[in-house]
């Protein structure tokens, strides 16, 4: 077996793609067709998930790196940030959440004219839901996915790949892999995007945590609208006005005005991205400081007192150090993106084949749903 991480992240990967549609196949052909259909939802959101999307990869993960749970979380990014932060990340998940409909709408249109006929889904009882029913579904879609599918893509592909190949080439992958992962042809374009954003935002941000924040939004809403429709709660026409507007006006207006909102909404999360990556910087240029206080003789690193010229020789003894760790890239993309790790590994190509045999698979399956249907 290959020693190189990046094989073994997409080791831990395809072992956990082939068992998710192995069990995807086992419950579409209703093995379980007398359990009533919430307790199958339960089971399978629990098997798929917490079993091989966190427990599995984190177990193959501490076996294949041998280490411990504490440190691989750490080497994942789950790191604190601040309310500030969870605040941006929130807005950031509202106004993905917008453009997400937007990105579908468009995909969507486009498959349905080359003849994709989607089955129905989703509530199909006359009855009105309960709110229990409501809190199950926020847990199994919402909050379990955006721990369990984020711990995987941005933790362990983004993080993990990002030391062999480089961030956006990680990036890249985890994103495509997040919309191959959705196993629906109807999900698998605006789930790469929204990959692309959360991946992007949790690199800005410095932790994983961000990217969870905006996965739950996400999902919470889509669960959200789906039972204030029905129940009669605010908001709950959204979708419907949307709809109305549309079909009522002219359809220049329209195009302008989703034009307009579109790029408003664009602008907002530019800024808000900005904002993330001043808190996150912030934060990592006093860890910076604090290590080196920590490393230096204490009498030097004492700023605040300047009786035995502390602050003159502490910057004079720091200055080398920072400068030292500031990239000279000519890329400010590598830049931004702290792209800038000199020590990928060189990769032959039975480093690689593991990780096309997920895009084999993942293909496959997404254009068998295109042909024959969600499985």
């Amino acid at each position: 077996m290959s020693k190189t991480k990046f094989f073994k992240i997409s080791l831990i990967y395809f072992i956990t793609l082939a068992l998710f549609v192995g069990l995807r196949i086992f419950f579409r052909l209703n093995f379980f067709g007398k359990i009533p259909e919430v307790y199958q939802d339960v089971i399978s959101t629990g098997l798929i998930q917490l079993g091989l999307m966190f427990l599995l990869p984190l177990l193959l993960y501490n076996v294949f790196f041998k280490q411990k749970s504490k440190q691989t979380f750490e080497d994942l990014g789950f790191k604190k940030i601040s309310l500030k932060a969870v605040v941006i990340s929130v807005l950031i998940g509202l106004i993905a959440f917008v453009l997400n409909i937007a990105v579908s709408s468009f995909f969507n249109g486009i498959i349905h004219a080359l003849g994709f006929r989607s089955g129905s889904s989703g509530q199909t009882s006359g009855a009105e839901p309960k709110f229990f029913m409501f809190l199950l579904e926020v847990v199994l879609v919402a909050i379990l996915p955006a721990f369990c599918e984020e711990f995987m893509h941005r933790g362990i592909l983004l993080r993990g790949m990002s030391r062999s190949v480089g961030v956006k080439l990680a990036l890249i992958f985890s994103s495509l892999l997040f919309g191959l992962t959705h196993l629906n042809i109807t999900q698998f374009f605006y789930a790469t995007i929204l990959g692309l954003l959360i991946g992007f935002v949790s690199i800005v941000g410095k932790s994983i945590v961000p990217a969870m924040i905006i996965h739950f939004i996400n999902n919470f809403l889509n669960v959200y609208l789906s039972y204030a429709e029905l129940k009669g709660w605010p908001m709950g026409n959204f979708y419907n006005a949307i709809n109305s507007f549309i079909q009522n006006h002219n359809a220049l207006l329209v195009i302008l005005v989703i034009v307009l909102v579109l790029a408003l909404l664009v602008f907002l999360l530019f800024n808000l991205i900005m904002q993330l990556l001043r808190i996150s910087s912030f934060e990592s240029f006093k860890n910076v400081l604090t290590k080196i206080k920590t490393s230096i003789n204490p009498k030097i690193v004492d700023y605040n007192n300047n009786s035995e010229g502390g602050e003159i020789e502490y910057l004079s003894d720091v200055t080398p150090i920072i400068m030292e760790n500031i990239p000279t890239h000519k890329n400010m993309l590598d830049v931004f993106l702290n792209d800038v790790n000199p020590n990928r590994e060189k990769l032959v190509f039975k480093d690689k084949i593991i990780f096309y045999a997920i895009i084999l698979l993942g293909v496959l399956v997404t254009v068998s749903t295109f042909i024959w249907g969600v499985i």
